[in-house]
């Protein structure tokens, strides 16, 4: 059955959840025979380490890539900084609003102040 999926696919996307060491293991190895690509968010290091001993000879002949932790220590981060820059472009509009308003210029000090004042 995994296998007749995997050739269907150009890619496989595995967000499953834990543990992926005994059920993404089988649908590595599809990926790797049929040459398709495999992603996961896997951050167990024994599944990376089997499925690169296992299937990194049979990929290269393929042409599939098998990506494991896609973004799992990174997402967190990621969205973060997503966040920080979506605050700080409201605030410069403010800013930018703000001495549109007043007609004058605002200096970094009275910047600072206007915005710890948000």
């Amino acid at each position: 059955a995994v296998k007749k999926l995997v050739v269907q696919a150009k890619v496989i996307l595995n967000f499953a959840g834990t543990p992926y060491y005994d059920k993404a293991l089988p649908v590595v190895a599809a990926c790797a025979q049929a040459g398709r690509c495999y992603i996961d968010i896997t951050g167990e290091v024994p599944l990376m380490r089997l499925s690169a001993d296992r299937y990194d000879a049979r990929t290269r002949e393929t042409g599939a890539l098998i990506i494991h932790a896609c973004g799992y220590d990174s997402v967190p981060f990621d969205l973060g900084v997503l966040l920080a820059a979506r605050a700080m472009r409201e605030l410069r509009r403010g800013l930018r609003t703000c001495s549109r308003l007043h007609r004058r210029c605002i200096r970094w000090h009275q910047r600072r102040h206007f915005v710890y004042r948000l």
